[in-house]
């Protein structure tokens, strides 16, 4: 099957110029299109997407310059390969055509040899971009997809009656490094949050696999014991087998029956946690990253909690960021202390966890988009699931 002739539009409001370019065109295999002025000729671009336009400078209304310009706004005629027809050939004006989107040039009056030569060349162009534009499409469309199935590895809100947990998850790519999950084992409630260092496809990869060796069945330790959690992570992925990859994590479990919080960190942002007595506690600092030294030996965290706690878990990107003054949340240390004023239990009529997060969402300088993956953890625990 024959493949269609290409478009070329010529945008002229001299009908014999049209006429001759027209001939020449057909005879030259392409399909021509018309337009007499500025206006005609944008909209014909715009609808039928030309290979190449001929554009006259001289115009009626709006000239050759002000067509290219309204052309180049657009992202479906970026392929387009734009020639101005124009009588002056002096090096200012093509200089200035060229900052305003023109592709090239053919002074009047031409040579059909030239003119020719400069539809070849413009074709070629015009190829290799719709090229790019198929393979980008595919790609897009291949990130999306992963995208979809990264967030469906995402829990929802959790609303039970002994744990409200909410969050706000933010990669700054289509895909992200950060990763996050909250369930009930046994009589046990396990959150854990990672960071995957690096942006992208090969963190977003590593991040899935840690995730799905974490709540897969897959994982050769007790996944009760945060500590021989890290260790078998530490073992499972070397950064070295990782393309230099590593990563942090939280990873902590709320034993309901011994009212113990137990915890272990690698190199992840040190959580905060506040009870309805209004003591709070900034949980403590933890080992290095995941990957980075065969045979570390991580640490041992427990809390005595037998009273109703909120506790916050995030990542880096929460509060590194240039645009954040170091008073307001820019650090590590200045966060925790504005998590430090959120309100207290006795003050919050409904649900406390609930009144936290919507309160981050208007005190925190670092919930709007930026270079870094965002996640934040709100979970209120009531400390008490014998009734359940």
């Amino acid at each position: 099957m024959s493949s269609q002739p290409a478009q070329i539009l010529i945008i002229d409001d001299d009908p014999s110029i049209r006429d001759l370019v027209a001939r020449f065109l057909k005879k030259e295999g392409f399909e021509p299109l018309y337009a007499e002025t500025g206006e005609e000729g944008i909209s014909a671009s715009i609808k039928y997407r030309p290979a190449i336009i001929l554009c006259d400078y001289s115009l009626p209304g709006i000239d050759g310059l002000q067509v290219c310009e309204s052309l180049r706004d657009r992202q479906d005629l970026e392929s387009s390969y734009f020639i101005l027809l124009t009588a002056s050939g002096d090096m200012d004006s093509k200089v200035a055509a060229f900052d305003r989107g023109v592709d090239d040039f053919i002074a009047k009056p031409f040579d059909y040899r030239e003119l020719r030569s400069r539809i070849k060349a413009g074709m070629r162009i015009y190829h290799l971009n719709e090229a790019l534009r198929r393979r980008q499409s595919i790609m897009d469309f291949d990130l999306n997809q992963a995208r979809e199935y990264v967030r469906s590895q995402i829990p929802g809100p959790m609303k039970d009656s002994q744990a409200w947990i909410d969050f706000i998850y933010r990669p700054s790519h289509t895909l992200g490094g950060d990763m996050f999950h909250f369930d009930w084992i046994d009589n046990c409630l396990r959150l854990f949050v990672l960071d995957v260092s690096g942006h992208g496809i090969g963190s977003s990869l590593l991040s899935v696999a840690a995730h799905q060796l974490l709540v897969g069945g897959r994982l050769q330790a007790n996944p009760l014991e945060p500590v021989d959690v890290l260790h078998e992570l530490n073992r499972a992925f070397p950064m070295e087998k990782q393309n230099r990859l590593f990563f942090t994590i939280w990873y902590g479990i709320y034993d309901f029956n011994a009212r113990r919080l137990s915890y272990s960190s690698a190199g992840h942002p040190q959580g905060f946690l506040k009870q309805s007595s209004g003591q709070h506690h900034v949980l403590k600092k933890g080992g290095i990253p995941i990957g980075m030294l065969k045979d570390y030996q991580y640490r041992h965290n427990e809390l005595s909690l037998d009273e109703p706690f909120v506790i916050c878990l995030f990542t880096d990107g929460l509060y590194e960021d240039e645009s954040i003054p170091p008073d307001f949340n820019g650090s590590l240390d200045s966060f925790h202390k504005l998590l430090a004023r959120m309100p207290d239990k006795g003050s919050v009529p409904s649900l406390w966890g609930n009144t936290v997060l919507q309160w981050l969402y208007t005190e925190a300088h670092c919930l709007s988009p930026r270079e870094d993956d965002l996640t934040l953890i709100v979970a209120e625990i009531q400390a008490d699931r014998s009734g359940s």
